[in-house]
């Protein structure tokens, strides 16, 4: 969900594979939505986001950060903007926005573990990020306050994207941006994480480019796209092991390493760990 490790567009042509053919294909059991279509509870998070090694930060070597970038910086660019980011936890981005753009960041989540970690890593961090307990469904913040709202590994965890990414479009000003990132589980990466942990899988709605599309055509000037050749630190494991971690960790850098190097990644829907929606509300 997040593209961070802790401390210490044009889309492809390429043939799909067996196993491309399989998880395309397989038919998927029938997943617990819970209220609101959420496919996750308060208590799935709180356990999520117990017991996180800290500080987490962005990581500026990440493909999908650089590519961020880049489309912070064409569109909003450096400056007093305020910014919130909905489902926060652990708050890396607003450190991130925070210290390389001079964002005023804050932060909703409805997880209160996920809070008190967020706020514990902003510490550790030295950043001013707020952190707010609340549900973006009844926000604590007045209509139209925002210059941008971002989501990264949110909105896929409902069953249907379109309520809550008008909930977040409510909260940005005329002429605000919404940045939208979800991971893509429709490729590598969904069979790689079913492999890893099915159960994990199954709390995600696997979201399509097309889809993400129609549920943000409400926004102007909308660019929606593949982002970022296959990120492992997306892959969740039901368990912790510090050896494959570091492993995966070495892998990863040796793969953004020669990534970064190409005038133009490889992204497409087999390759892609995520997608990426950016789009700005009518004046």
């Amino acid at each position: 969900m997040d593209i961070h490790f802790p401390a210490g567009g044009a889309e492809g042509r390429r043939a799909p594979t067996a196993d491309w053919e399989i998880i395309k294909s397989r038919p998927q059991p029938p997943r617990a939505v819970t209220e609101k279509g959420k496919l996750t509870t308060v208590a799935y998070w709180d356990d999520h986001w117990s017991g996180l090694t800290l500080p987490q930060r962005v990581d500026p070597a990440s493909p999908a950060t650089r590519e961020l970038d880049r489309l912070l910086k064409e569109t909003l660019g450096p400056g007093p903007l305020r910014v919130l980011e909905v489902g926060t936890a652990p708050s890396q981005w607003l450190h991130y926005f925070w210290k390389e753009y001079g964002y005023d960041a804050v932060g909703i989540d409805y997880s209160a573990t996920g809070c008190r970690t967020s706020r514990e890593n902003l510490r550790l961090l030295r950043s001013p990020g707020q952190v707010v307990v609340g549900d973006i469904f009844q926000p604590p913040f007045p209509a139209e306050s925002f210059d941008l709202v971002f989501s990264m590994g949110v909105v896929e965890h409902f069953d249907s994207m379109e309520p809550i990414l008008q909930a977040c479009t409510c909260l940005l000003r005329p002429g605000g941006f919404l940045l939208t990132v979800v991971p893509n589980m429709r490729g590598s990466l969904g069979l790689l994480q079913r492999i890893a942990s099915e159960e994990f899988l199954e709390t995600h709605n696997p979201v399509s480019l097309e889809a993400l599309r129609a549920a943000h055509s409400g926004l102007t000037d909308l660019e929606v796209r593949y982002l970022s050749p296959l990120n492992l630190s997306v892959v969740k494991w039901p368990r912790s092991s510090p050896g494959r971690d570091r492993a995966l960790y070495g892998m990863q850098r040796v793969f953004w390493s020669v990534v970064n190097s190409m005038s133009s990644p490889p992204n497409s829907e087999l390759l892609s760990s995520h997608l990426v929606a950016l789009g700005r509300k009518a004046v």
